[in-house]
């Protein structure tokens, strides 16, 4: 798995907060996610995620309003919006008039599933393998798979990035955000996104926070809880945070437990938001894992910068499979380990 699971605020600012923003409520089951806005005057928010390039990717995700808005011209009317993009190889998928479409580069429909995707929510997959000749598109909606395409030309150029975005629906379900003359404007929501190497099927995303020091060596801003200096649902800036200027410090915290609900576990996302503050000071900061009373450094150390991600391609992420120790995740395990940071100089 190549991935990307969401639902830390920490990425959701997008280019603007005019088009793309966090949501609590909205996603699956109202819970969190991101609102990507349809704005006055045709100017589409969006929001683009980096991959490591690659030949084929699979992108999934829930979404509620995938539809066009009634009243708009009929040269708007003719394409829904596109739902979202697989960036380099460039195939679009879209809710058209004529029913859920993929689209090339150059605005050739390649496949068509006769079925107009409907309001509320939906669960969408679709997985690209780009090549001049030989590509292939699959789509699934809810599960069933309503685009099998082979032998295309899907560019053989690298995916680089996947864009969610382009679509908004305005109706009397409460989603309209304002109407004038002939301009609208609303909100389509997504949850849940992966990113992988192969279809993943239908997905939820979990979000748990620190909820107690296990050892510290950071200094926290206020109080002496370092824990609670970095449990928020998303990143409150230099409100409250940890800091160090020794390289070497570590703090490892204890996390909540997964809800009982939870069966399978396909990838844990662990989240930091960090930044330098001193140019010529501490550059980098690892991520650390404790399991079974073992010390992990896990992933790449994050290289930072003076501030602190604020969208998709600069979020600071790492993706795991596994457990530190190599094994299968399961929730006793993921609910056991500890985890942590260490300064980098």
């Amino acid at each position: 798995m190549i991935g990307f699971f969401s639902d830390v605020e920490t990425y959701y600012h997008g280019l603007s907060p005019s088009t793309v923003d966090f949501s609590t409520s909205g996603g699956l089951d109202d819970g969190k996610c991101i609102w990507i806005c349809y704005w006055e005057n045709m100017n589409f928010g969006y929001a683009t995620i980096n991959v490591t390039n690659a030949k084929t990717v699979a992108l999934g995700f829930h979404i509620r309003n995938a539809n066009y808005c009634p009243g708009w011209s009929s040269s708007y009317n003719s394409h829904r919006f596109y739902i979202c993009k697989l960036n380099g190889a460039d195939i679009s998928l879209w809710n058209t008039n004529d029913g859920i479409a993929v689209y090339n580069a150059a605005g050739t429909r390649l496949a068509l599933y006769e079925h107009i995707m409907s309001s509320g929510i939906h669960h969408v997959e679709i997985k690209v393998y780009s090549d001049a000749s030989a590509g292939t598109v699959t789509v699934k909606i809810d599960g069933l798979e309503v685009i099998s395409l082979t032998g295309a030309n899907t560019s053989g150029n690298d995916i680089t990035s996947v864009t969610l975005g382009n679509t908004a629906r305005c109706s009397a379900e409460g989603d309209v955000i304002d109407i004038y003359g002939d301009s609208v404007r609303g909100r389509a929501y997504f949850d849940n996104i992966y990113i992988a190497d192969d279809l993943q099927g239908e997905l939820a995303s979990y979000l748990i926070k620190p909820e107690s020091d296990d050892s510290v060596q950071w200094t926290p801003s206020t109080g002496a809880d370092n824990y609670a200096m970095v449990d928020e649902v998303g990143s409150d800036g230099d409100t409250t945070y940890v800091e160090t200027t020794t390289a070497g410090h570590k703090d490892l915290y204890e996390f909540e437990d997964l809800p009982g609900t939870v069966t399978t576990i396909n990838g844990v996302s662990v989240v930091v938001v960090a930044k330098k503050v001193d140019p010529s000071g501490l550059t980098q900061v690892q991520l650390l894992a404790e399991q079974d009373a073992s010390e992990y450094e896990v992933g790449d150390a994050f290289t930072l910068t003076t501030d602190y991600p604020e969208n998709f391609s600069e979020a600071q992420y790492r993706v795991f499979s596994t457990c530190p120790d190599g094994t299968a995740w399961t929730p006793t395990k993921l609910n056991a380990i500890k985890w942590g940071i260490k300064a980098v100089a």
